[in-house]
């Protein structure tokens, strides 16, 4: 077995530029291939944890009415039933009080944040914007969102001491051409009211940052002159990727709208795995040409080495040891071009840390979101492991077709 060794990588070192190339289009293909997905998976992260720290991992709010189905039965009788086939809603909750205490008694229940939220036009005096405006109850909805981590401007205790304060997104802030102490006119349903920005936030999704607002709840009240009701639960829970599952189980038992993060922003997870898809797809392209270029190489190895081999198998090698001799040097290749395409993806990912990328559009930030996680390097690795596997098979058998006698007739292959 270690003079199979030996001998392939004597072999293998024979054509030195062909395989020096074949062993960089691997390292280079699993060094883009972590890169591609750091960077699309980090985005991905990113953006989840923006949406959950901002708007919660379910949204609980209208009621469901239940419709009044009649059918007969075998003996004619008429039965009615009841069904929620086609939603019908009543909107808002009712009693507010009730309803959280009910949530929380569900397991995996993290904290519960009520938010009364309604359209209005924003104005600084020269100009205005249509906003989404968010009253909330700070005790309850600061432990729960990423808001206080999000205020680039002012701070949380400027926004509690103040009830006629105002949170506004950095986006809508240079919009209105406004900063911390200025005045905003809120005006809806004719109703218009003055407020002061206390902080200025930036979540990264430009979406939440260029409509949204927060407001005080009594405040949202008066504004949208909703003295009671019109509400919807913003609710946090331990495992985010339960959200799904919990929030049919709200929705069965309580018998009001419940929408997990999931179903919300399905749109922007089918696109983001897409991109991940697209990307990972195109990078295997990459180590399949390398894949190519192994077969080239192994094939043109056979067909020089003939004599080679031939003096092998007389000197007593089998046919198994000469395909393993070939499949030895695929086993090299594969090992020396994945530590090495590991090496070269964790420096790239380092590189792009530091890179200065403004991003804008979906979201924004200064600098890429990164993911670092061990499966990249795996999932690397078993795709140049089945490339590489089907490389030098093909090869390895035919080395092992050879027949002594048949080279020196010169009829060999």
């Amino acid at each position: 077995m270690q003079s199979n060794w030996i001998i392939a990588w004597r072999l293998l070192v024979t054509r030195k530029w062909a395989m020096a190339l074949t062993l960089l289009g691997v390292a280079l293909g699993v060094a883009l291939f972590i890169m591609a997905q750091a960077e699309t998976q980090g985005l991905e992260r990113f953006f989840v944890r923006t949406v959950l720290g901002t708007n919660g991992a379910i949204r609980l709010g209208d009621r469901l009415q239940d419709t009044l189905h009649s059918s007969t039965d075998e003996e004619g009788l008429l039965a009615i039933t009841t069904t929620r086939e086609g939603k019908l809603y009543v909107q808002g909750i009712d009693d507010p009080e009730a309803l959280r205490s009910a949530v929380q008694r569900f397991s995996g229940v993290k904290g519960i944040s009520e938010v009364l939220e309604g359209q209005a036009r924003a104005s600084s005096g020269i100009y205005t914007e249509p906003v989404t405006v968010h009253g909330i109850m700070w005790e309850a909805h600061f432990p729960l969102s990423s808001l206080d981590e999000q205020l680039v401007q002012g701070s949380v205790a400027s926004f509690k001491e103040a009830p006629e304060g105002l949170l506004c997104g950095s986006f809508l802030a240079r919009r209105l051409g406004v900063r911390v102490g200025d005045w905003v006119d809120l005006t809806s349903n004719a109703e218009s009211r003055r407020y002061r920005v206390t902080g200025v936030y930036e979540t990264g999704v430009e979406d939440i940052d260029r409509n949204r607002l927060y407001l005080h709840l009594p405040e949202a009240r008066v504004l949208f002159h909703r003295p009671y009701g019109g509400v919807y639960f913003q609710i946090t829970i331990d495992d985010p990727k339960a959200a799904t599952a919990l929030a049919v189980q709200l929705e069965d038992t309580l018998g009001h709208h419940a929408l997990s993060w999931q179903e919300r922003e399905q749109v922007w997870l089918d696109i983001f795995w897409l991109i991940r898809f697209s990307s990972s797809v195109l990078v295997c392209m990459v180590i399949l040409l390398a894949g190519v270029g192994m077969f080239n190489s192994l094939a043109l190895l056979v067909l020089e080495k003939q004599r080679e081999l031939a003096i092998l198998r007389a000197m007593g090698y089998t046919r198994k040891d000469v395909r393993q001799i070939f499949a030895l040097q695929g086993v090299m290749i594969y090992v020396i071009g994945t530590l090495l395409g590991w090496a070269l993806g964790a420096l790239g990912t380092c590189a792009l840390k530091y890179i200065p990328l403004r991003l804008r559009g979906l979201w924004v930030g200064e600098e890429p979101a990164l993911a670092w996680e061990v499966d990249h390097y795996l999932t690397a690795a078993l795709i140049v492991a089945v490339v590489v596997f089907f490389a030098s098979t093909i090869p390895a058998r035919r080395a092992a077709r050879l027949e002594p006698g048949q080279v020196i007739r010169g009829s060999a292959l």
